[in-house]
């Protein structure tokens, strides 16, 4: 699946992080942290995050993780994320364009 072992371990860990958080919170483990702290922990835009610092710490290339933790902390403040769910129908494929693009780009550029 993944020919980078680097990068085989940067998604494993961030799976297995987020899978034992959801864990955690279903099995009642996490009832004495606050709701909000609770629900943020659990959501997509932190997963990204979680992400992040997995490729940041493990990965030797950090331009992964970097646009991870960009992606996710514009998207982590309020004001920006409102603005662009209104616009989500063309936020969201553009941002999967724009992702693709870079990463096709840096793919043929180390060769």
């Amino acid at each position: 699946m993944f020919k980078d072992k680097e990068n085989q371990l940067c998604v494993g860990l961030t799976f297995s992080f987020f899978g034992l958080i959801m864990l955690l919170n279903n099995l009642g483990l996490l009832i004495s942290l606050p709701l909000r702290l609770r629900m943020e922990m659990l959501d997509w835009r932190t997963f990204l995050l979680y992400g992040a610092a997995f490729f940041l710490l493990f990965k030797q290339d950090k331009t992964f993780g970097l646009l991870l933790l960009v992606l996710g902390l514009l998207l982590r403040f309020k004001i920006i994320y409102d603005n662009i769910s209104n616009y989500s129908f063309l936020v969201t494929p553009g941002f999967f364009i724009v992702a693709g693009l870079l990463l096709i780009t840096l793919h043929f550029r180390k060769k």
